[in-house]
């Protein structure tokens, strides 16, 4: 583990499957020989955690290295880490299981070699069969299936920096978005380009049958709802 000197950038991520993407860009000039030179390679963990006087130290991500971008003429490296779900999601599985989700998930990481955290109870017992089938397509296909009986949605996520763990949907999961600390940026935006609020109705001669302002739920039509009218749309402004 190395402490990383003058970070110049950092932007984190949530992809497809539960992933969190952590981009970080240190300089680096070989010329200087006051910049500290950090021999980061792929597939090194890094782990980046925030401390201030008055609170303990909170660990923000932890991962391997797998992408590393440099330019022959730039002053900067930037690197690209994946949390341990991308091993989940890119590896594949042929196990026959019947047992709950929660006990499927801890099979899964002990099969893989990726450190278990816990798995939300269920108490639902799930005969699935898992041939050539993606890790995390088999823990959550067996969520999936306790979900249709108690109703509960489930999710994937990292704790401790590196220990695999599902958790119910809604449940704290211990993340606090703070400006200043680990929110560097939030934006809101609102649109009135895709309203509607008038429909026409024609018939196959394109005669005008009937019309409707402020339909409740209103969303452009591009087809025939039936053989023998046509539905068009006005957005506000065009008559």
């Amino acid at each position: 583990m190395y402490l990383v000197p003058k970070i110049s950038e950092i932007r984190t991520r949530r992809l497809d499957a539960g992933l969190s993407q952590h981009t970080f860009t240190v300089a680096s000039r070989a010329s200087d020989r006051f910049l500290p030179k950090v021999p980061i390679r792929e597939g090194d963990q890094v782990v980046f955690s925030y401390k201030d006087k008055s609170a303990p130290e909170k660990v923000l991500f932890g991962g391997p290295v797998l992408d590393i971008d440099k330019a022959a003429s730039g002053n900067s490296i930037t690197y690209t880490a994946l949390d341990l779900l991308f091993y989940i999601n890119g590896s594949d599985i042929s196990h026959v299981f019947d047992d709950t989700p929660e006990a499927i998930t801890a099979w899964v990481c002990s099969h893989l070699g990726v450190p278990f955290g816990s798995a939300a109870p269920t108490g639902v017992r799930v005969y699935m069969p898992c041939l050539g089938k993606r890790a995390y397509e088999a823990i959550m296909a067996a969520y999936t299936a306790a979900s249709r009986q108690n109703g509960k949605k489930y999710m994937p996520l990292m704790r401790d920096v590196n220990k695999v763990c599902v958790i119910e949907k809604g449940a704290l999961c211990g993340a606090v978005l703070e400006g200043g600390y680990n929110l560097t940026e939030a934006s809101y935006k609102t649109s009135l380009q895709n309203m509607v609020n008038r429909v026409v109705v024609t018939n196959k001669e394109g005669g005008q049958v009937a019309w409707q302002r402020k339909y409740p739920g209103l969303t452009p039509w591009r087809s025939c709802p039936s053989r023998t009218g046509c539905c068009w749309t006005q957005p506000r402004g065009s008559f």
